[in-house]
């Protein structure tokens, strides 16, 4: 009988005496197999059974790319951020935060709403790209202040970013009035939010190549050690002589810079703000997070997982929506699969 052990990252190692090849046994012990599984089986799975099986139809899965496109930086910074044993439930209101920033600045650089309805806005495209870094501007200062209050202050993070959640959420709506920011230059989505490059929309690529961004970070360079050497023990990794506040800083105003990136997707994608929306982003990212392989404990984190675990959730919603069932049953679903994930994850570290 072969016998295996799990290491840090979940992988394991075996003897090779059993009959199932190494690679396989350390395959089907990795959280991104199963949830890569999970994604199959559903997308499969409601394909057949969607009428005419439009579930499959390229234009369905472009759209499911893009809507998956936000969640997927989010679960992706949050699974950096749970590597190090801390979590941000501000992402939502932050994400607001940087879109009405982006949107207000936009409209000031562009003549306001009556200069673009009149078509006065010729330097439309610097007036886009100073808005967009307004934006996650102010999205990671939030960020920053979520790891001065955790770090300096010695706040639990939870209590942190739940003051900075309703102040972020706050400095919205007054800057707002509690009404969303309309009638953006039509550029802003056509031109990219739902513009798509060889089929592929080109938020999905931002996505991604944040996702690739954070995975090298974490899988290839000193930094993404660190920061899982801080989730397993924060006091270890300071007698290895790492600056334990410091890199947890860092973490959180990466993280709030990620909702901001976040946040400009939502705008190009909608050529609108949503002040009302997104208070349950955090939590959909944490759950992708931790269905994807992270623990709520520190020490582990998988990029590909996040990823992974947000598309799935994604993909539910679509799903129930295709087969006539309330959308409302995907928070049963993710929660269902959040609880099975950590108890797996439990059972797996208990084993001898």
């Amino acid at each position: 009988m072969a016998r295996w052990e799990g290491t840090l990252d979940g992988r394991v190692q075996g003897d090779g005496r059993g009959r199932i090849p190494g690679w396989a046994r350390s395959l089907v012990q990795r959280a991104v197999f199963w949830v890569a599984v999970l994604n199959l089986v559903t997308i499969v799975g409601t394909g057949a059974l969607s009428r005419g099986h439009t579930f499959w139809m390229p234009s369905n899965l472009q759209s499911l790319a893009l809507s998956a496109s936000e969640m997927v930086v989010l679960a992706v910074g949050s699974a950096l951020l749970l590597g190090a044993g801390q979590f941000d439930i501000s992402l939502g209101p932050n994400l607001i935060l940087s879109s009405v920033v982006a949107a207000e600045v936009l409209l000031a650089l562009s003549g306001g709403q009556s200069g673009i309805a009149g078509g006065g806005h010729q330097a439309l495209p610097l007036a886009i790209a100073v808005s967009v870094l307004a934006g996650i501007a102010a999205s990671t200062a939030v960020g920053a202040i979520n790891g001065l209050v955790v770090v300096r202050f010695r706040v639990n993070a939870l209590i942190a970013t739940l003051g900075t959640l309703g102040i972020a959420d706050g400095i919205a709506l007054i800057v707002t009035n509690g009404a969303d920011v309309a009638n953006l230059p039509r550029s802003l989505q056509s031109d990219f939010g739902v513009a798509r490059l060889g089929g592929v929309p080109e938020e999905s690529i931002v996505a991604l190549a944040v996702a690739v961004g954070l995975w090298f970070l974490l899988e290839k360079t000193g930094y993404g050690v660190r920061t899982l050497a801080i989730g397993s023990s924060g006091e270890a990794g300071r007698r290895a002589g790492i600056n334990v506040g410091l890199h947890t800083w860092a973490l959180f105003t990466l993280v709030g810079g990620l909702a901001g990136v976040s946040g400009v997707l939502d705008l190009m994608q909608f050529g609108t703000t949503n002040v009302a929306g997104h208070q349950t982003d955090a939590l959909v990212a944490i759950s992708a997070a931790v269905i994807g392989g992270a623990t709520l404990s520190g020490g582990r984190a998988s990029i590909g997982g996040a990823t992974l675990g947000a598309i799935w959730i994604v993909v539910v919603e679509s799903a129930l929506v295709a087969l006539g069932v309330s959308a409302y049953y995907q928070f049963v679903a993710v929660g269902a699969a959040l609880i099975a994930a950590v108890a797996v994850d439990e059972l797996r570290r208990q084993r001898p």
